[in-house]
């Protein structure tokens, strides 16, 4: 077997589901590649075990490819970690169960796994909110061939901008690469299991290489965040402490240049301190902003202080003054209004 495609199902919505399904199909028709389909139900409720071998049933003649399991919930790491055992492919492809391949250009990467030369393939992705198209690239400017060989600075600086590359999707991971060095899904974590999975595989230096091309479409829907944040939000603080000591760690013990190291170090932690903000705008919002998840966040804030040596002082300051909106909705729909215009002012 050639790849192993894993994707965790949650109670997705039907059509969704099948608009997944058949794209792998196509893909499987599309490429020379033997490919099978792990399908991993973590716990959903009973529709989909219900309606899944139709599914299956009308992707045609390469329902053979599919393989469907059900397990107790645990969360899209865990059921990923679940496929994981189960795969028997040279190489592992994630996707999620509302989104799709582009299965042109993914049977183009794939004949990338012939040569064996990388650990770790990346691309690019098309993101899709409502109507609303973009191409997210892994590096949004410069690099026009096809394919290139990446250091381990070129994805650290990437990821200490932008998180926008996270996720496990969009990747062609080598299978004994993940098993050599036991790389799994955190299953603690309801936010950027994603995330610190990637700085687990980047810590043991992974031969890198970058396809120049959307393979994968990424349909964005924030209601589920919100729900999270909302409902879990000492949980979302946690993970996003998480997350940015993991990746501070990783880049402390990587060896590259020290002023690209300093730079990293401060990108991350602006990005990280931006986002505590908006996290604290969003509950605002909602009318869940509470002292105790306050003082919460300004400890989240504090964490910085053992990476930075005072680098992020400023915006720590900015960020402190603005700790003086509690719970006042209507300022904080004005910040949040405020913040989206000056986005667009930037990238006119």
């Amino acid at each position: 077997m050639d790849v192993s495609i894993i994707i965790p199902i949650y109670n997705t919505d039907l059509y969704k589901l099948k608009r997944c399904i058949f794209s792998v199909a196509k893909l499987i028709k599309t490429s020379n590649k033997q490919i099978e389909c792990i399908l991993v139900d973590d716990g959903s409720d009973d529709f989909i075990e219900k309606n899944i071998k139709q599914i299956i049933r009308k992707a045609g003649l390469y329902q053979n490819r599919f393989v469907y399991f059900k397990k107790q919930n645990g969360g899209a790491g865990s059921a990923r970690n679940y496929g994981l055992t189960f795969a028997k492919g040279d190489y592992i492809l994630f996707v999620d169960a509302d989104d799709v391949v582009i299965p042109q250009k993914t049977a183009e990467m794939l004949k990338y796994g012939d040569k064996k030369q990388f650990d770790i393939l990346l691309s690019d992705l098309l993101y899709k909110k409502k109507d609303k198209k973009s191409v997210w690239k892994v590096f949004p400017h410069g690099v026009q061939r096809e394919n290139i060989n990446l250091d381990i600075k070129d994805i650290l600086f990437v990821l200490s901008k932008s998180e926008k590359i996270n996720g496990p999707v969009c990747k062609l991971i080598r299978t004994e690469f993940l098993r050599e060095y036991n790389c799994c899904f955190p299953e603690n974590m309801i936010l950027g299991e994603d995330a610190v999975f990637l700085f687990s595989l980047l810590r043991h230096s992974p031969k890198l290489l970058y396809y120049n091309c959307p393979t994968y479409v990424y349909n964005f829907e924030d209601s589920s965040l919100i729900n999270k944040l909302i409902k879990h939000s000492d949980h979302v603080i946690d993970d996003s402490i998480h997350m940015y000591e993991d990746y501070m760690q990783l880049l402390s013990t990587s060896e590259i240049d020290k002023s690209l190291k300093k730079g990293c170090s401060q990108n991350r932690t602006d990005m990280y301190i931006n986002c505590l903000f908006n996290l604290k705008l969003e509950l605002g919002i909602y009318n869940v902003l509470s002292d105790r998840i306050e003082k919460k966040l300004i400890y989240a804030v504090k964490k910085t202080d053992k990476y930075c040596n005072g680098g992020a002082g400023d915006l720590k300051n900015i960020f402190r003054k603005w700790f003086i909106v509690r719970n006042n909705k209507v300022l904080c729909k004005a910040l949040v209004a405020l913040k989206k215009t000056i986005r667009k002012i930037k990238y006119l």
